[in-house]
């Protein structure tokens, strides 16, 4: 009886090959050329027929489906190309770079696995979030910072509102210098 070979055979007929890696794909070709000639063999046993059902199942279950990485790193490659990336504070750059790498990695790698691939696009869409992460202007901090700087502290009395203007005066300095400081930073900082 043919029957569950046949039902199999026809249901992965219409897979698309660039779908999937290249190692899988093989696997499953082997597997649907090998059921296509048992399938045309009337003298085929029922033990060629249910190992070649088993085979074509094997293969069926491990085609690694690379689609919605390929779709992942198309927006982001976009992003890329558009200038967005290089908008970035450095390290949310270097990170969505990173993570890029090892995601095209991963597309490139005929023998990938699924879990990687999964891992690769869940990764890049994570790195994807951080596009908004820009840099804010820190032009009117450093003149505020410059105001305040230029105050004689000795003209105040100590106490907890010196202290306090002291500790919010190094914050803001200290915002100035961090390249990674983005425009709620600054805000928070300014006022």
């Amino acid at each position: 009886n043919k029957d569950m070979l046949k039902d199999l055979y026809n249901e992965n007929r219409g897979r698309v090959e660039t779908t999937y890696t290249a190692a899988s794909w093989t696997s499953f070709q082997t597997a649907m050329d090998n059921a296509k000639a048992v399938l045309e063999n009337d003298a085929a046993t029922q033990a060629e027929v249910n190992e070649a059902t088993a085979a074509l199942q094997s293969a069926v279950d491990g085609l690694v489906n690379i689609s919605t990485l390929e779709y992942v790193l198309n927006i982001a490659n976009g992003h890329v190309e558009v200038g967005d990336v290089d908008k970035l504070v450095p390290s949310a750059k270097e990170m969505f770079n990173k993570v890029l790498a090892s995601a095209q990695a991963v597309y490139d790698d005929p023998d990938a696995t699924q879990e990687q691939v999964d891992t690769a696009w869940k990764t890049l869409m994570y790195a994807i979030q951080a596009v908004g992460f820009v840099p804010g202007d820190k032009t009117e901090l450093i003149d505020l910072v410059a105001e305040a700087k230029a105050l004689d502290l000795n003209a105040y009395e100590d106490g907890a509102e010196k202290d306090a203007f002291t500790a919010a005066l190094q914050a803001a300095e200290d915002l100035i210098a961090d390249d990674d400081a983005m425009e709620l930073d600054i805000d928070a900082a300014y006022n």
